[in-house]
């Protein structure tokens, strides 16, 4: 079984196509990479492949055809079994690293979240920024945050 499977993926911006009936399947353990050119659709299709951007045809995500508009489901599929590293690391600057990386741990009681949290930072040699703002880390260490969040 598939581990993520793209059937017949079409979409465009603004009247450009971007892809047109595309299939992809990617098996558990498998290493995939991704080469185009500036604009190609290289991070459409990562967004679409971690259910972050809509698109015609079907999305299969170990064997479960996922819709984009069951959103209980997607956030489900978030938390538990897709990572994704954003380019940007989609951190809030004015939060502290803590209140970014609570977000992801709902459900969790506040000692079990502070002590998963600490975990996680620890082992990226980050167990001393966790009450400090993003905006004042330096950009190693805001990937080194995002990488945390996707533990």
């Amino acid at each position: 079984m598939s581990l993520i499977k793209l059937e017949n993926i079409t979409k465009s911006y603004k009247g450009k196509l971007i892809f047109n009936n595309l299939n992809l399947e990617v098996q558990k353990g498998e290493f995939l990479g991704i080469k185009g050119e500036s604009g190609a659709g290289k991070s459409t299709l990562l967004n679409i492949m971690g259910l972050l951007e809509e698109c015609e045809g079907k999305v299969i995500i170990e064997g479960k055809e996922v819709s984009s508009h069951d959103t209980k489901e997607i956030r489900k599929l978030l938390k538990n079994k897709i990572g994704y590293l954003f380019q940007n690391y989609a951190l809030i600057d004015d939060l502290t690293v803590y209140e970014n990386l609570k977000i992801v741990l709902e459900g969790v009681s506040k000692k079990k979240g502070v002590e998963l949290i600490l975990q996680e930072l620890n082992k990226l040699g980050l167990g001393d920024v966790l009450d400090k703002k993003v905006f004042q880390l330096s950009g190693g260490e805001q990937q080194r945050v995002a990488i945390a969040r996707l533990i």
